[in-house]
């Protein structure tokens, strides 16, 4: 009987131990993007760079510095950190980047982020209407 214990707590260590690993590190994350689409709000609607006549990227450089650019003008900058929750009802990880504005006055801003490949998406969080920006990297 001690022996099953002990298996059991041995087996019940091992498993609730073991931590997930990341198929992608946040230094992943790092250099230029270029924005595909954006989607959100009623309706969902989707915008484009063909139907909005806009170019935007964004830098993620490893200073921990972004800047975010539309038509060749810097729309937003400042610095960012990534950090890893766990949803504990779903026992899985999520990335979330937060962006410290350098503007006075402004207060840092969340985001999920899902790296697959050369493709970064940029999901908003805390809003009911939902909204993401898809970015492609930058060869």
């Amino acid at each position: 009987m001690k022996k099953k214990f002990l298996s059991c707590a041995l087996l019940v260590s091992l498993i609730t131990s073991c931590k997930k690993t990341n198929d992608h590190p946040a230094t992943n994350v790092l250099g230029q993007w270029q924005w595909v689409l954006s989607t959100g709000g009623v309706g969902p609607q989707i915008i484009t760079p063909t139907s909005t006549g806009s170019s935007r990227s964004l830098s993620l450089n490893a200073d921990s510095t972004y800047t975010f650019i539309a038509d060749g003008t810097v729309t937003d900058a400042g610095t960012f950190s990534i950090s890893k929750i766990t949803n504990s009802a779903k026992s899985i990880e999520d990335e979330l980047i937060t962006f410290q504005p350098n503007r006075a006055r402004s207060t840092a801003y969340n985001n999920f982020i899902i790296l697959k490949s050369d493709t970064l998406i940029i999901s908003t969080i805390f809003t009911w209407e939902g909204g993401l920006s898809k970015y492609t990297r930058r060869k």
